[in-house]
């Protein structure tokens, strides 16, 4: 991590007072907790919350549950969908037609490239929402982001064959994306 991350990530409070940034520890607390307990913090200090969509290249949902989330006031991370559903088997088609192994494909320019984008806005989130069906990138982006301390959030398209206790690592879970949207706007919504 450079140095000038881990000065943003650990800013002292009192900068908050001076126009700075809401430190980390606090980006995931919901605007109405904040109020709640620094009434002194106008809105406009507040962290406005951000809010990174997982999921699949594959799901064609994603940008759909995107617009849902966004119709709330809050932003939302989902530029990486534009890669298109087959990026991740072009890059191994190439990768495998050049002879490379997949550890030494992992250290190649084009996957340093996608993983760097992703990795800036996971660091850039306050909030993560997970939309299923996905997969092991999804799930690593996630724990990641649960790992900050970061609100997480799963968004079900239907009742799992075979439940998982591991999902209450999440604040919540969802099978209804108008519920979602609710809770998050209650919650994290400037207002």
């Amino acid at each position: 991590m450079s140095e000038y991350l881990k000065d943003r990530r650990w800013m002292p409070y009192p900068s908050l007072q001076k126009g700075g940034e809401m430190p980390s520890i606090l980006l995931g607390t919901s605007h109405k907790n904040l109020q709640e307990c620094y009434p002194w913090a106008s809105a406009s200090l507040l962290p406005t919350p951000m809010i990174y969509l997982i999921g699949s290249l594959r799901n064609p949902q994603i940008p759909e549950i995107a617009q849902q989330i966004r119709g709330t006031g809050l932003e939302v991370f989902d530029d990486w969908f534009a890669a298109g559903p087959i990026a991740d088997d072009s890059w191994q088609a190439y990768e495998k037609g050049n002879g490379t192994s997949y550890p030494n494909a992992l250290k190649g320019y084009a996957a340093r490239h996608v993983f760097d984008f992703d990795y800036y806005h996971l660091n850039r989130a306050t909030i993560g929402v997970l939309a299923l069906p996905a997969g092991r990138s999804g799930h690593m982006e996630l724990g990641y982001l649960r790992g900050q301390n970061k609100p997480t959030f799963v968004l079900f398209d239907k009742e799992p064959e075979r439940w998982d206790v591991m999902y209450s690592f999440c604040k919540e879970v969802f099978f209804d994306i108008n519920e979602l949207c609710k809770y998050l706007k209650e919650n994290y919504g400037k207002g």
